[in-house]
């Protein structure tokens, strides 16, 4: 099957939806896949991230410099505007040249406020289907003009609607987006590589529990995170490792570097590593009532990833989030939702004096992963519907 890919960042092994686009178009390779959105390194430029491999074909879609760099400037939301409203507001001769001499069966778009919607003009005037992965809610908490926020949110149902199938990441984001006659969960994917977690017997000898978190350490996370940081150095009962892009201060992280509680961002190679030797492994989810809808419709990639090591999982989040709610739904985590940092530290250390409690969210965990969130199961599923509506 040849696929069209088109979103706002390449289906690359690196962080949320692009890595879930991975995994179910990428990662397989049994599909012949053209790859159209803007360069990683454009956005980030300092960090060495991970590429397409050689078989897929790349189609930079970059806008002029001048408004790459004011992206980085206080006119970043005219930036924004750009990108959303002119630069994808049209088919260019050059683009279509592209796609057509590719000549694709079916396009796949992420969900965005920009290439997903030059994707839906793509494949209409191609005349061929479109499937949609719908992940995070865009139009209301992504860089906009607030005056372009009402305009965004009706192309957004519009994708949705238009879209041959589409899919979406949580009951939540399916119940918000509203009724559609071929609509699918589909939870993000854990990784499919097998993975062997460290046993007991495996671990070094040690007086303090790890709780390992892997994710986004920026903004309200990062501030939750950086928090639950320093209350467990004040505890001084367990010890937490963070990996990935992090805003706090320089000294702070300099502080956290030396400590050996952040580590960077960590390539998923590299961090499967450390996610096997973990004690518990931790989900975060917001408290801030400004994104609250975007908790109640996102799913976290990384609660499909901590389940194939069938370690416990503590999740620290709102009573109405999704992940909270799934997890409380299946008994498959110890749930906090608790805002303040002292009920995780709480949580962690009655968690580490209750060796069944531990052992029975190990196995509700891989209970997960082989079953209802079973990777191989759920990459089987959206293939086949693709397949349906290629004919």
């Amino acid at each position: 099957m040849r696929v069209l890919y088109m979103g706002n960042e390449p289906p690359v092994e690196w962080r949320g939806a692009p890595i879930v686009m991975y995994r179910l178009v990428i990662q397989p390779s049994d599909m012949k896949v053209l790859v159209i959105s803007p360069p990683l390194d454009d956005t980030f430029p300092g960090i060495t991230l991970p590429s397409l491999p050689p078989s897929v074909t790349f189609l930079p879609f970059r806008s002029p410099q001048l408004i790459r760099r004011l992206k980085r400037s206080r006119f970043y939301e005219w930036a924004w505007a750009y990108e959303q409203f002119v630069a994808t507001g049209f088919i260019s001769p050059w683009l279509w040249q592209k796609v057509r001499a590719f000549n694709p069966e079916v396009i796949v778009a992420l969900a965005d406020n920009s290439l997903s919607h030059l994707a839906r003009k793509l494949a209409r005037r191609l005349k061929i289907p479109l499937a949609t992965y719908f992940a995070d809610w865009k139009p209301r908490y992504f860089p906009a003009l607030a005056s372009t926020r009402p305009m965004l949110e009706r192309r957004w149902q519009e994708l949705y609607q238009q879209s041959d199938v589409a899919f979406c990441t949580s009951e939540g984001m399916r119940e918000a987006l509203g009724p559609h006659p071929n609509a699918h969960v589909i939870y993000p994917l854990g990784n499919l590589e097998v993975i062997s977690p460290a046993t007991d017997g495996e671990q070094p000898a040690k007086h303090q529990p790890t709780l390992v978190y892997a994710g986004n350490i920026e903004g309200t996370y990062g501030s939750m995170l950086a928090q639950l940081r320093r209350a467990l150095l004040q505890r001084g009962k367990a010890k937490i490792a963070l990996y990935g892009l992090c805003d706090w201060p320089a000294e702070e992280q300099a502080a956290a570097r030396a400590d050996g509680s952040y580590h960077g961002f960590t390539p998923n190679r590299e961090l499967v590593k450390h996610l096997a030797k973990a004690d518990f492994l931790l989900v975060v989810m917001s408290f801030d009532p400004s994104v609250r809808f975007f908790v109640e419709t996102a799913f976290t990639t990384k609660f499909c990833d901590y389940c194939a090591f069938g370690k416990p999982i503590i999740v620290w989040g709102p009573e109405y989030c999704t992940v909270v709610k799934f997890a409380q739904q299946r008994r498959s985590a110890l749930v906090v939702t608790d805002p303040s940092p002292q009920s995780v530290c709480d949580a962690v250390e009655k968690l580490t004096t209750n060796r069944d409690e531990q052992k029975r969210l190990s196995e509700a965990a891989m209970h997960l992963h082989q079953g209802e969130l079973n990777p191989v199961v759920i990459r089987r599923k959206f293939k086949s519907e693709l397949e349906k509506i290629a004919g």
